[in-house]
């Protein structure tokens, strides 16, 4: 989990028990922003961590569902990626497929989970074994959750439930061996750019990266020179009191991006 927070017995009783794992998409599988190009066309970020758990829910028989009051190509194509069938687009009451995939599934409410981000999704929380909200969710979302992740909506809050639901069904600790033994673990899911919609050619332009040990310090240095900017770049944040920004600062500032609230256990909820 990330940041291995501290649960209580009575979310993970709660977490125990789920068969069921309903997501939100908007704020909760990506980060709510709904961006458009010039002509239309519509982009949607997914984080990879959250694919993989949603997989390893569904390789250890646990059933994933989405619910979503918006309908969007983008997400039917990433759902098919994952394997995930039980896909609910364009619901304005989201309890009506909640009701139903329960009864599909033969179901009750405490074999459920719900994890949801803003107030349409109260209904269906309020009815669920486990209800859960992403760090950055509204305010009133948190307050009724039992489980508050402690990374924003698209920033792998989605994983953090995933692996949750797994510790708390005794999983995690053979799925990581599984891992380790190289017995049976999934590819990662997803494109490599980790954007949804993109088209095609979008970023064959860039640079095949390669370790710098393996370019050697000359070629590193022609790199730095040939890239927009050159050395002037580096001079004049030298000349500013600033230093050229490494690879490593530079993913320290992309997770402290995404790390936008903290964990809460409301196990106060009985």
């Amino acid at each position: 989990m990330h940041g291995e927070p501290k649960v209580s017995k009575q979310v993970l009783a709660r977490a125990a028990r789920i068969k069921l794992a309903i997501f939100d998409v908007d704020g909760v599988l990506s980060d709510g922003r709904l961006c458009f190009s010039y002509d239309g066309r519509e982009y949607k970020f997914f984080h990879a961590h959250d694919g993989y758990g949603l997989m390893r829910l569904q390789a250890n028989g646990i059933t994933v569902a989405i619910i979503s009051a918006r309908s969007s190509p983008l997400v039917t194509r990433r759902m098919t990626e994952l394997g995930i069938a039980d896909v609910y687009q364009g619901q304005a009451d989201k309890q009506v497929p909640f009701r139903s995939l329960m009864h599909a599934h033969g179901l009750a409410e405490n074999e459920v989970a719900f994890t949801g981000d803003d107030l349409p999704d109260l209904g269906v929380m309020d009815g669920v074994g486990l209800a859960c909200s992403v760090a950055d969710g509204h305010p009133e979302v948190i307050h009724r959750a039992h489980f508050v992740t402690t990374r924003g909506g698209g920033c792998g809050a989605v994983r953090e439930i995933c692996d949750l639901i797994l510790s708390a069904q005794g999983l995690a600790k053979s799925e990581l061996q599984q891992v380790l033994t190289d017995k049976g673990a999934p590819p990662m899911p997803g494109d490599p750019t980790g954007v949804t919609g993109a088209p095609a050619g979008l970023f064959a332009d860039r640079p095949a990266s390669r370790p710098v040990s393996a370019a050697g310090p000359g070629a590193l240095a022609q790199a730095r020179q040939d890239r927009p900017g050159g050395a002037a770049a580096d001079g004049k944040a030298k000349q500013d009191g600033r230093r050229p920004r490494s690879a490593a600062e530079g993913r320290a500032v992309s997770d402290k991006r995404c790390s936008r609230g903290r964990f809460h256990d409301r196990s106060k909820r009985s």
